[in-house]
């Protein structure tokens, strides 16, 4: 079968109607939220576009109350699944185009949502509805692709699939959402929070982060009282590689303390500006809340913490402190972990607790995913990636992030960010190049075409 001259012949109509759904301002919004809208308008309309694609192109099509779109062929009792999302995070500022141009400029599709992730959803729509026109699908199998609207928030639209909805799970499923060759293992995720109320003459307010999932890039503090700071500062931020100042204001001592942002699956290529505030605070002066949470927050592989481990078939384990605020003499620290699967949850969480100055609380926790890199299923994937792409070198991995394959069962994350391609999902001018959108859509042909085999 020749899987890229299928893709090339399908491009046009791959491509357009990419664009077209780019062109859907998709983002949550919370004002425009009601029955059928869970996530608001905008992701309403989008998921209502593909929605209309597949009743054009001859899918059986299920809207899911507003929280999901379900597109199926066939009727077998085992599934092959595909999960994307039609929802994008916030643009934000100084973009070269639109953010929602939805157009080819240079042979690219520039927009929010062309690479994450209605890029790689439209290309497994694609792969999917070819093979169906031309009659390649195994009928003793049925074929989903379910496109979510609430991916980038937590993805309460596949937990109301899979949960209220009842759906089925997949025999073996995927997710674009992630990069190649694929992903077989996810960390577990857990967020953790301490809390209490202690009185302290010297921190007015501390005050850092914006999500607990990503490295905190600014964090302030204000001390009582007039302090020389200056000189120390300036060593401290030397040493670290930070930037930052001190004013002196009222009797009071501002202290700035500026890092760099990253994502909390990988927080050691970032610098945290909280972790480092409470360490700079916590050697020069004394204070009960201050000095016990720098020692416990100092490094982003849990030493600190006692729970550092490097876990043998996923890597080591990581900690971010993301989010930080100590005022009116109330404080709140909240870290995000990711852990291998050589721990559990329980085990991490016992550890957080005995480090509890006043109160503690898990937020959240994601159990770890993983599946056989050895299983026909895996092996199935990569040989599609492989004899596309001619990539021989670069092995399947796991990551720290989580995807929706972790909703489900038998399922892995399989690209469509390739080996050395930059990647700019959440970033500003996010972009496509169509070059990868057709070796995708010839990966996925070859994918979907081997799993109904299996």
């Amino acid at each position: 079968m020749d899987y890229r001259r299928l893709a090339k012949d399908n491009l046009d109509v791959v491509v357009q109607e990419l664009c077209d759904w780019v062109k859907i301002n998709s983002v949550y919004d919370e004002k425009s939220i009601s029955e059928n809208m869970p996530f608001g308008k905008g992701v309403y309309v989008a998921l209502d576009y593909i929605a209309y694609l597949g009743e054009k192109y001859g899918f059986n099509v299920d809207r899911c109350d507003g929280y999901c779109t379900e597109l199926s062929i066939g009727e077998g009792d085992d599934i092959v699944m595909i999960m994307g999302h039609a929802d994008v995070v916030p643009t934000g500022e100084h973009w070269q185009y639109d953010p929602f141009l939805g157009e080819v400029v240079d042979g690219k599709i520039y927009g929010r949502g062309s690479e994450d992730d209605k890029g790689p959803t439209m290309a497994s729509f694609h792969a999917l509805r070819i093979l169906k026109d031309l009659d390649l699908l195994d009928k003793s199998k049925k074929y989903v692709l379910v496109i979510g609207g609430n991916e980038e928030r937590g993805s309460d639209c596949l937990k109301y699939y899979f949960n209220t909805l009842k759906k089925p799970h997949p025999k073996y499923g995927f997710t674009p959402d992630a990069c190649f060759p694929l992903v077989y293992g996810e960390k577990g995720i857990m967020t953790y929070e301490f809390k209490g109320k202690r009185e302290s003459k010297l921190i007015k307010l501390i005050d850092g982060g914006i999500v607990s999932n990503a490295v905190v890039g600014n964090a302030k503090a204000i001390l009582n009282g007039s302090f020389d700071l200056n000189e120390k500062f300036n060593e401290f931020i030397n040493k670290y590689e930070l930037s930052g100042r001190v004013e002196v204001i009222d009797n009071e001592t501002v202290i700035y303390m500026n890092g760099k942002i990253a994502h909390a699956a990988m927080p050691e290529l970032g610098k945290n500006a909280l972790s480092y505030l409470l360490m700079f605070i916590s050697e020069n002066f004394d204070d009960e809340v201050v000095n016990h949470y720098a020692k416990l927050f100092s490094d982003y592989y849990g030493e600190g913490m006692g729970i550092n481990i490097d876990g043998e078939r996923m890597g080591k384990l990581t900690m971010n402190l993301g989010l930080g605020t100590f005022k009116n003499n109330e404080y709140s620290f909240t870290i995000n972990i990711r852990y291998p699967i050589d721990t559990t949850g329980e085990k991490v969480k016992e550890v957080l607790d005995s480090k509890v100055l006043d109160e503690g609380k898990l937020v959240s926790d994601s159990h770890p995913l993983y599946v056989d890199p050895n299983s026909p299923f895996i092996k199935t994937l990569l040989k599609a990636y492989q004899d596309i792409s001619g990539d021989l070198e670069t092995l399947p991995m796991t990551i720290g992030g989580g995807t929706y394959a972790r909703n489900t069962i038998n399922s892995v994350a399989f690209g469509m960010c390739f080996p050395n391609e930059e990647e700019l999902a959440h970033q500003v001018n996010e972009v496509l190049s169509v070059e990868s959108l057709e070796v995708g859509l010839a990966i996925y042909l070859e994918a979907i075409h081997l799993l109904g085999g299996l």
